[in-house]
């Protein structure tokens, strides 16, 4: 009868009836049992660098993969800083381009216009021109 898997090691055909050379039955159970040690111990030793192995490859793989986002990280923020540069520029732009856009519609635009292009004056004006 089996009881667990080390038992067919340890109990040969024969052995516990005395049959086959004397003095061997215990000496053939211990050898047995260190053989089965022996492979316990060494399955252990690859499922140990197999699982080693594995969670060091995970450990590299997930290190890349923050190190790639860590510098897309860093190269947006980049691209916001001037990007905030171009808004602010462009809002510096459009005051201007506003307050170009009020002095039009004044009298004053009108006057000027007149006087540079047209070369107009008003009657009473005195005009100096240099030489």
């Amino acid at each position: 009868m089996v009881r667990n898997r080390y038992d067919c090691l340890e109990d040969g055909p024969g052995l516990k009836e005395g049959i086959g050379m004397a003095g061997t039955g215990t000496s053939t159970r211990k050898r047995a049992r260190r053989k089965a040690a022996y492979r316990r111990n060494n399955q252990n030793k690859w499922s140990m660098f197999l699982v080693s192995l594995v969670v060091a490859i995970i450990v590299v793989v997930v290190s890349i993969h923050g190190i790639q986002t860590l510098q897309k990280t860093n190269a947006n923020k980049e691209q916001i800083a001037r990007l905030n540069e171009q808004i602010a520029k462009e809002q510096e732009r459009t005051e201007e381009i506003e307050q170009e856009r009020i002095y039009r519609q004044t009298k004053g635009f009108y006057e000027d216009t007149a006087k540079d292009v047209l070369g107009m004056v008003y009657p009473n004006e005195t005009v100096f021109k240099e030489e």
